[in-house]
């Protein structure tokens, strides 16, 4: 047990522990990515890509509302959220500032992406700038 003290040590000042920080996909998704490619059994030689990607176009061609709005999402992006701010209400503007700065943290950087084309678009204000890596 003595000997396992020295691993109990903090990390010396401006040294990480996590080098190589996050990594940037899991290992679901990178999984998911390479079946996806693979051939389908019934695809007639289409990936499974392409062969749901194709059910779910039929799917909304028959009216499935989930699918089109999946659809509408995938092409055009998720709709834009109103973030309400209520000062009256007994929320501090620093309070409300803090809230705002959480949720583009939050944000992936398409959504954050296409918050900056609606802003620069509709406002001309310039981008903004996501959590510093």
């Amino acid at each position: 047990m003595a000997g396992r003290v020295d691993n109990l040590k903090p990390w010396k000042p401006g040294v990480s522990g996590n080098p190589g920080g996050r990594p940037k996909t899991k290992p679901i998704t990178s999984e998911l990515v390479r079946l996806l490619q693979e051939k389908a059994p019934k695809g007639r030689g289409q990936t499974w890509a392409t062969a749901i990607a194709q059910a779910l176009l039929g799917k909304a061609r028959k009216g499935d509302v989930r699918a089109i709005a999946e659809l509408a999402n995938r092409v055009e992006g998720k709709p834009f959220q109103a973030i309400e701010v209520d000062v009256d209400a007994g929320n501090d503007l620093a309070g409300a500032l803090e809230r705002a700065r959480r949720r583009v943290a939050a944000m992936s950087d398409e959504e954050l992406q296409r918050v900056n084309q609606q802003l620069e678009k509709e406002l001309g204000v310039p981008a903004i700038e996501g959590p510093q890596s």
